[in-house]
């Protein structure tokens, strides 16, 4: 489901990576300043986004009721999603990581339904059946364009949304719950910021052209709504203490659950029962059983 997030290319991939770009993409800036910023998001998102565009599952494969969603983001673009209903109208808004597409999440899925909740899924754009290619800046948008859904189409109030967010999805989550109001937020194996994330990859890496984005670790001192920061000790991508970390620098209410033994994406399955345990007990914790 998740591969790591930066990875290294020699010069000739890069060289590569240029000659495919079309001219055109770059006849809307306006300045040089404008034009660099605009190639570092490029080459940027080539580092971080692994989407792939066909679904290998399908909710209809799995017999779980479900709605098929198309919305707009905000440059237009039809993003793919599914509404999974549940027996309360409270939500989970479930942002998935970096790899993959949300037909890789449908195991993850069945399992969460148990808490008894409607769940929300949608592909950023790039991913699956959604248009568009992936940008930090324009994922960011797309996961307002999810809340936006939720709250103002689907009439659910938002202190009955709960964001989950898997990895990168978590940098999504914090990010807009540093915004808005929510009725929680679980974070899982979500590291601190792409800058420490790509010097944790790459030790040797200056910091002055490291990536300083999704400062996670700053916007999380901004949210309002409750907490649960979900990491496995074993986790392989993104280091147990960047989860410990997040959780140290949120406002209260705040909760840790440490999945012993669970690597980067198979906290649900290592944690199991316990797993399911720690999340309602959250959800009870802020209200919202």
């Amino acid at each position: 489901m998740e591969t790591v997030l930066l990875r290294a290319v020699g010069i000739g991939a890069s060289a590569s990576y240029f000659a495919s770009v079309d001219p055109a993409s770059f006849q809307s800036y306006t300045t040089v300043m404008d034009l660099v910023e605009g190639v570092i998001a490029m080459v940027l998102a080539k580092f971080i986004f692994f989407p792939t565009k066909v679904l290998a599952l399908y909710p209809s494969q799995t017999e779980m009721p479900y709605e098929e969603v198309r919305l707009k983001n905000e440059e237009g673009q039809l993003l793919h999603g599914w509404f999974f209903p549940g027996k309360k109208e409270r939500t989970l808004l479930y942002l998935h990581g970096n790899a993959g597409n949300i037909g890789d999440r449908l195991d993850k899925i069945r399992f969460l339904r148990r808490i008894g909740w409607s769940l929300f899924i949608v592909d950023y754009r790039g991913y699956g059946g959604s248009e568009g290619s992936p940008t930090v800046a324009g994922v960011l948008k797309d996961t307002d364009t999810a809340y936006l859904y939720l709250t103002q189409k689907k009439k659910i109030p938002p202190e009955q949304v709960i964001l989950f967010g898997e990895s990168l999805g978590g940098a999504m989550a914090i990010d807009l719950a540093s915004r808005e109001p929510l009725g929680g937020m679980i974070l899982e194996s979500t590291f601190t910021s792409l800058r420490d994330m790509a010097r944790f990859i790459f030790p040797i890496i200056p910091t002055a052209i490291a990536p300083d984005s999704l400062r996670s670790l700053s916007s999380i001192r901004r949210i309002k709504s409750p907490l649960l920061v979900i990491h496995g000790t074993k986790d392989e991508t993104v280091p147990y203490e960047m989860g410990k970390r997040l959780f140290e620098a949120a406002p209260h209410p705040k909760r840790f659950y440490t999945v012993p033994g669970a690597m980067h994406n198979d906290a649900y399955v290592v944690g199991n029962l316990e797993y399911l345990k720690q999340i309602e007990e959250f959800l009870a914790g802020v209200g919202l059983p």
